[in-house]
């Protein structure tokens, strides 16, 4: 018969065997149906891997991504701003950048709007998906502004007449105007702005930044991060914009 002290050492040697072969798996939150989620998400995954650490990525709206990283629900978001870690302090950012946040306004071709300029854009009505803090910052003097929860209700709202344009990510905006068919609704000439994007980890995972930062500059330095980016945009332009977590 074992005794106590011979079952504990077991138990005890089996513990240590086993926390020895788990591997760590971190949870990153970030924006659905929007595609830099995908793609820097793609990096990520590379870049974790490297010191043994497995991600998932829970997507949700912009503005709850926010609030379940900065509040530590999650380990930290997948990618946002610079201008992120000010509101949010409990967020530490990653001084690599893993992707670019493209913005651009759309529009609909229309006797009435077919003349619409950047000029005209504070007056017009315009939606913005909710949480995304860039096109809230582009919209913040705008005097008609409506916050949708996902691209394709915008552009819905936009084909139908209900928006004068819309702010959204260059990548998403032309995915899902290709499948929806509507050649109709197109970019506004010469009003693109280009972010970088950085990863964040919440402040109970700031251990892990000098190792991760080290990590990505070399995936930078290498050409990896950018033959990642390449990947996912075509695998995205190829089968459609399906970043969610349903």
């Amino acid at each position: 018969m074992r005794t106590p002290i011979g079952f504990g050492i077991t138990l005890l040697a089996f513990c240590i065997t086993f926390a020895a072969n788990a591997k760590e798996k971190l949870v990153f939150s970030a924006i659905e149906n929007a595609p830099n989620g995908c793609i820097a998400g793609a990096v990520l995954e590379a870049a974790y891997q490297k010191i043994g650490i497995d991600i998932e990525i829970y997507f949700t709206s912009g503005k709850r991504a926010l609030v379940v990283s900065s509040g530590g629900s999650v380990d930290g978001e997948v990618a946002r701003i610079r201008e992120v870690a000010q509101k949010h302090p409990t967020l530490v950012r990653i001084e690599v950048p893993i992707a670019t946040l493209k913005t651009a306004f759309f529009t609909a071709e229309s006797d009435d709007l077919s003349q619409l300029r950047e000029d005209d854009l504070p007056t017009s009505k315009v939606g913005l998906l909710t949480g995304v803090v860039r096109s809230e910052q582009m919209a913040q003097d705008f005097e008609d502004v409506w916050h949708g929860q996902s691209y394709f209700e915008l552009f819905d709202m936009l084909n139908v007449g209900n928006l004068d344009a819309v702010i959204a990510d260059l990548v998403a905006g032309r995915v899902i105007l290709s499948e929806l068919g509507w050649r109709h609704i197109d970019v506004l000439e010469g009003v693109v702005r280009r972010d970088p994007l950085y990863h964040y980890l919440h402040e109970k995972n700031a251990h892990l930044a000098p190792e991760i930062t080290a990590v990505l500059e070399s995936m930078a330095a290498s050409g990896e991060v950018s033959e990642l980016i390449e990947q996912k945009i075509a695998s995205i332009l190829d089968d459609g914009l399906r970043c969610s977590s349903e």
